[in-house]
């Protein structure tokens, strides 16, 4: 073997090396987008789940919450939370599913979070006025800075068109 040999040989078996490590990191990098798919998936279960215990936990303040009845501060309080809670999980999932390039499934949260809010009126009538006042807060402390309203934005147009299925 020539120099010449030695020297083509030592070059093809560099590009392959390359070619066997762009191969690895495609394939951790597709583990790693299935894991944090599956970690999605997993972490709406979880909602689903929280979501219910929270109601159990609570189910007079929620049922009066719901139907308009009169709460105490505290029922009032607790109540408030849990719609907090509730909101912040689906628009942090709503968030992670975008991120992660699942725009299907992102738009699935941000319509099964306004569903629920149609189903459940009380809880409509705190998750706006809680998004009213984050607005109004917004306007004075960012202006002209981003103020996260597509959230409410979003979910009141497809509050929108529900209420049309009952008009």
């Amino acid at each position: 073997m020539t120099k010449q040999d030695w020297k083509t040989l030592a070059e093809l078996v560099g590009v392959l090396a390359i070619v066997a490590s762009l191969l690895f990191v495609a394939l951790q990098m597709r583990q790693a987008q299935d894991i944090a798919y599956s970690e999605l998936d997993v972490s709406l279960l979880s909602i689903q789940a929280e979501s219910a215990n929270l109601i159990a936990t609570n189910p007079e303040i929620w049922v009066k919450g719901n139907s308009g009845g009169e709460l105490t501060a505290t029922e009032s309080a607790v109540f408030n939370e849990i719609i907090t809670l509730l909101n912040n999980r689906w628009f942090i999932e709503h968030r992670h599913a975008a991120r992660l390039g699942r725009t299907d499934i992102a738009e699935g949260i941000l319509h099964d979070w306004s569903a629920f809010l149609y189903q459940n009126p009380g809880a409509r009538r705190v998750w706006q006025a809680r998004e009213d006042n984050l607005h109004r807060f917004r306007d004075v402390l960012l202006p002209g800075g981003d103020k996260w309203s597509f959230w409410s934005e979003r979910i009141n147009t497809d509050l929108k068109q529900l209420d049309a299925i009952d008009e």
